[in-house]
Formats: C-alpha cells, structure tokens, sequence
C-alpha cells in the first residue's frame, strides 16, 4: 500500500472538528496506539537526521490488545512511504529477531487519535 500523510498543526482541534462534523465528516472513538519505531544499525546519523528517499524504518504498534509489525520504505518526502503490515502473533520474539538483524529501537511514540 502507498500511504500519503497529512499533519496540520491547529490552534483549536474542538473548532475544527466541529467544523469538519457540519460538513459530514464523522469521527470514531478515540484510539490509543503505542509504537516502537526501530531503525537499522547501519544508520550512522542521529534518529532525527536520517531519512530521506529509500529509507526504511521497521514498528511495532500495540493497539487494543493486539500487535502489528509495519515496514517503511520513503518515497518522495517523509510522507510518503510504500507501507507493509502484518498482524503480530508473539511482539517480544519479532523484538528478539529484529535486534539479530541489526535493528535497534530509536523512538517509542504513545498517542490518541481519531479516524475520520
């Protein structure tokens, strides 16, 4: 799948969302994801810098009691990316497999959002 994200930043997220609802948009509950984004050990550059056209990052989501594993590939920005994603039967063992192949966990991201 080919994913294209948007992020805007707002003032007043209440204003715009109810702005959105007037013209038919519907929100669902709110959803919590945590994610442990992990990059190669080949990346020598800080988590922050690196990234650029073909570059691959490896996460794990853990969502309402389940777990997903997503890789990454940028297209033309940060994003933009092709994306993979398979459900996770054991998250510690996919851990375990990915620190034997040289990856290492840069950044665990908590959030709440909404789907539209």
């Amino acid at each position: 799948m080919r994913e294209i994200e948007i992020k805007l930043k707002v003032n007043n997220l209440e204003e715009i969302e109810e702005k959105l609802k007037q013209q038919g948009c519907i929100f669902s509950e709110p959803i919590f994801q945590h994610d442990v984004v992990y990059s190669s050990v080949k990346n020598t550059e800080a988590y922050g810098k690196i990234g650029g056209v073909g570059y691959v990052a490896i996460r794990i989501r853990y969502q309402n009691n389940k777990a997903t594993l997503t890789l990454k590939k940028q297209q033309s920005h940060e994003m933009d990316n092709l994306e993979y994603e398979s459900e996770l039967e054991n998250p510690k063992d996919v851990h375990e497999m990915l620190l034997i192949l040289g990856w290492r966990p840069e950044v665990e991201v908590k959030k709440t959002r909404k789907k539209g």
